[in-house]
């Protein structure tokens, strides 16, 4: 908050409830502009955390990675098809290094119980491949970890 100092004469005083209508529209604002601004950042660190976690990607996920407001929420949304794969892990390689905590999205490893034995799929490129599944890769959690240490510095920030 700015301080404001005044003199006990009309102009002073006059000048001093100027500053603090002005103050009183940047407060009006601020959550609006806190949300936008912590979505908006919350969106390059998702991109960014899924780029540095190894996830095999065409780009469709890096690139999926959006905002999205609704009313005055903002919300960071992987939109990809294979996000929540990607976040969770499968198989039985995902139960051996599961995600902080599945029970967010109440996630179950291992299915089918295949176990070691795995599965074969049909890929993208037209050969079949097998896979035990793969171990999680948190990147919104971790998007999500970040963000929180960064609402009073962003906050801060903002009210300049």
């Amino acid at each position: 908050m700015p301080t404001i100092k005044l003199k006990l004469n009309d102009r002073s005083i006059n000048q001093a409830l100027k500053d603090i209508k002005a103050y009183q529209k940047k407060v009006d604002a601020a959550g609006e502009n806190l949300t936008h601004s912590l979505t908006e950042r919350g969106v390059s660190l998702a991109q960014l955390n899924a780029s540095y976690m190894s996830i095999y990607d065409t780009g469709e996920l890096v690139n999926g990675i959006e905002s999205q407001y609704r009313g005055d929420k903002g919300y960071v949304v992987s939109t990809a098809p294979h996000s929540a794969f990607a976040e969770f892990g499968t198989g039985i390689r995902g139960e051996q290094s599961p995600h902080p905590e599945p029970g967010l999205a109440g996630w179950r490893y291992d299915v089918n119980e295949h176990g070691e034995e795995g599965w074969w799929y049909l890929g993208d490129d037209g050969e079949w491949h097998w896979t035990a599944g793969m171990p999680s890769r948190p990147y919104m959690y971790d998007t999500a970890r970040m963000l929180r240490n960064m609402v009073v510095p962003t906050a801060k920030e903002v009210l300049k």
